[in-house]
Protein backbone atom coordinates (compact mmCIF):
# COMPACT_ATOMS: atom_id res chain seq x y z
CA UNK A 1 0.00 0.00 0.00
CA UNK A 2 1.43 3.40 -0.92
CA UNK A 3 1.92 6.11 1.68
CA UNK A 4 -0.58 8.27 -0.20
CA UNK A 5 -3.31 5.63 -0.05
CA UNK A 6 -2.58 5.01 3.63
CA UNK A 7 -3.20 8.69 4.35
CA UNK A 8 0.43 9.37 5.24
CA UNK A 9 2.16 12.42 3.82
CA UNK A 10 5.41 11.11 2.40
CA UNK A 11 8.12 13.76 2.12
CA UNK A 12 9.45 14.51 -1.34
CA UNK A 13 12.87 13.23 -2.27
CA UNK A 14 15.73 15.11 -0.63
CA UNK A 15 16.72 16.46 -4.05
CA UNK A 16 13.21 17.79 -4.77
CA UNK A 17 13.03 19.23 -1.26
CA UNK A 18 16.33 21.10 -1.68
CA UNK A 19 15.37 22.32 -5.15
CA UNK A 20 12.00 23.57 -3.90
CA UNK A 21 13.59 25.31 -0.93
CA UNK A 22 16.26 26.78 -3.21
CA UNK A 23 13.67 28.60 -5.32
CA UNK A 24 13.34 31.06 -2.42
CA UNK A 25 17.02 30.80 -1.49
CA UNK A 26 18.61 28.71 1.25
CA UNK A 27 21.13 30.10 3.69
CA UNK A 28 24.69 28.82 3.55
CA UNK A 29 27.47 29.01 6.09
CA UNK A 30 30.82 30.72 5.43
CA UNK A 31 32.12 27.33 4.22
CA UNK A 32 29.14 27.02 1.81
CA UNK A 33 27.43 24.22 3.72
CA UNK A 34 23.71 24.38 4.47
CA UNK A 35 22.85 26.44 7.55
CA UNK A 36 21.90 24.74 10.81
CA UNK A 37 18.18 25.59 10.48
CA UNK A 38 18.05 23.86 7.08
CA UNK A 39 19.91 20.82 8.42
CA UNK A 40 17.50 20.54 11.33
CA UNK A 41 14.49 20.87 9.04
CA UNK A 42 15.85 18.04 6.89
CA UNK A 43 16.39 15.90 10.00
CA UNK A 44 12.73 16.45 10.89
CA UNK A 45 11.58 15.47 7.38
CA UNK A 46 13.76 12.33 7.39
CA UNK A 47 14.13 11.25 11.05
CA UNK A 48 15.82 8.02 9.97
CA UNK A 49 18.89 10.11 9.02
CA UNK A 50 19.58 11.18 12.59
CA UNK A 51 19.09 9.76 16.09
CA UNK A 52 17.41 12.72 17.82
CA UNK A 53 16.90 10.90 21.10
CA UNK A 54 20.56 10.01 21.43
CA UNK A 55 22.26 13.09 20.00
CA UNK A 56 19.73 15.91 20.10
CA UNK A 57 19.27 17.99 16.95
CA UNK A 58 22.05 17.97 14.32
CA UNK A 59 24.27 21.01 13.98
CA UNK A 60 26.04 20.61 10.63
CA UNK A 61 25.28 19.36 7.14
CA UNK A 62 28.14 16.85 7.45
CA UNK A 63 26.21 15.08 10.21
CA UNK A 64 23.56 14.06 7.65
CA UNK A 65 25.54 12.32 4.87
CA UNK A 66 22.47 11.85 2.63
CA UNK A 67 21.74 15.58 2.77
CA UNK A 68 25.39 16.44 2.20
CA UNK A 69 25.67 14.13 -0.82
CA UNK A 70 22.36 15.34 -2.26
CA UNK A 71 23.53 18.96 -1.95
CA UNK A 72 26.84 18.03 -3.64
CA UNK A 73 25.06 16.18 -6.48
CA UNK A 74 22.71 19.10 -7.16
CA UNK A 75 25.71 21.43 -7.36
CA UNK A 76 27.65 19.02 -9.63
CA UNK A 77 24.64 18.83 -11.94
CA UNK A 78 24.29 22.62 -11.78
CA UNK A 79 20.72 22.38 -10.57
CA UNK A 80 21.57 24.76 -7.74
CA UNK A 81 24.18 27.50 -7.55
CA UNK A 82 25.74 29.52 -4.81
CA UNK A 83 25.15 33.25 -4.83
CA UNK A 84 27.27 34.67 -2.01
CA UNK A 85 25.96 32.87 1.07
CA UNK A 86 22.69 31.72 -0.50
CA UNK A 87 21.90 28.55 -2.44
CA UNK A 88 19.51 29.14 -5.34
CA UNK A 89 17.80 26.74 -7.72
CA UNK A 90 18.82 27.25 -11.34
CA UNK A 91 16.44 27.39 -14.30
CA UNK A 92 17.32 23.76 -15.13
CA UNK A 93 16.70 22.82 -11.48
CA UNK A 94 13.24 24.41 -11.58
CA UNK A 95 12.46 22.52 -14.79
CA UNK A 96 13.44 19.19 -13.20
CA UNK A 97 11.52 20.06 -10.04
CA UNK A 98 8.35 20.01 -12.17
CA UNK A 99 9.30 16.59 -13.59
CA UNK A 100 10.24 14.19 -10.76
CA UNK A 101 11.01 11.33 -13.17
CA UNK A 102 13.53 13.44 -15.08
CA UNK A 103 15.05 14.64 -11.80
CA UNK A 104 15.48 11.04 -10.63
CA UNK A 105 16.98 10.13 -14.00
CA UNK A 106 19.50 12.99 -13.83
CA UNK A 107 20.54 11.94 -10.32
CA UNK A 108 20.84 8.29 -11.36
CA UNK A 109 23.07 9.27 -14.28
CA UNK A 110 25.25 11.29 -11.91
CA UNK A 111 25.57 8.35 -9.49
CA UNK A 112 25.76 5.75 -12.22
CA UNK A 113 28.95 7.21 -13.65
CA UNK A 114 30.74 4.30 -12.01
CA UNK A 115 32.60 3.43 -8.90
CA UNK A 116 31.46 2.15 -5.56
CA UNK A 117 28.80 4.81 -5.00
CA UNK A 118 27.05 4.00 -8.29
CA UNK A 119 27.10 0.25 -7.66
CA UNK A 120 25.97 0.70 -4.06
CA UNK A 121 23.15 3.05 -5.12
CA UNK A 122 21.82 0.55 -7.66
CA UNK A 123 22.00 -2.33 -5.14
CA UNK A 124 20.27 -0.26 -2.43
CA UNK A 125 17.57 0.89 -4.84
CA UNK A 126 16.94 -2.69 -5.95
CA UNK A 127 16.69 -3.95 -2.36
CA UNK A 128 14.26 -1.19 -1.42
CA UNK A 129 12.10 -1.83 -4.47
CA UNK A 130 11.94 -5.56 -3.71
CA UNK A 131 11.41 -5.38 0.05
CA UNK A 132 10.19 -1.87 0.86
CA UNK A 133 11.62 0.13 3.76
CA UNK A 134 14.49 -1.60 5.58
CA UNK A 135 16.47 -0.83 8.70
CA UNK A 136 20.12 0.09 8.17
CA UNK A 137 21.28 -3.30 9.45
CA UNK A 138 18.87 -5.21 7.20
CA UNK A 139 19.86 -3.05 4.22
CA UNK A 140 23.55 -3.82 4.86
CA UNK A 141 22.71 -7.53 5.12
CA UNK A 142 20.98 -7.38 1.71
CA UNK A 143 23.37 -5.07 -0.16
CA UNK A 144 26.75 -6.04 1.32
CA UNK A 145 26.85 -9.51 -0.31
CA UNK A 146 25.84 -8.01 -3.68
CA UNK A 147 28.76 -5.57 -3.52
CA UNK A 148 31.15 -8.36 -2.49
CA UNK A 149 30.06 -10.47 -5.47
CA UNK A 150 30.71 -7.43 -7.69
CA UNK A 151 34.28 -7.45 -6.37
CA UNK A 152 34.21 -4.48 -4.00
CA UNK A 153 36.65 -4.62 -1.10
CA UNK A 154 37.98 -2.17 1.48
CA UNK A 155 41.10 -0.23 0.40
CA UNK A 156 43.30 -2.75 2.25
CA UNK A 157 41.68 -5.65 0.36
CA UNK A 158 39.61 -6.82 3.34
CA UNK A 159 35.88 -7.52 3.00
CA UNK A 160 33.57 -4.53 3.32
CA UNK A 161 32.46 -3.79 6.85
CA UNK A 162 30.12 -1.01 7.91
CA UNK A 163 30.11 0.58 4.45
Amino acid sequence: MSAERAGIDEPPSAAAWLLARGTQGLGLTKTHALQRAVVREAAECWPQWWNHERFGPPHREAELPVLEETHAALRRLRLVRRQRETLRTTVRGRELLRDPEQLASALHEDLGAGGFEGDAWRAIESALQQEGPLTSDRLMDRVGPVLLVQGWRAPDGAPLEGW
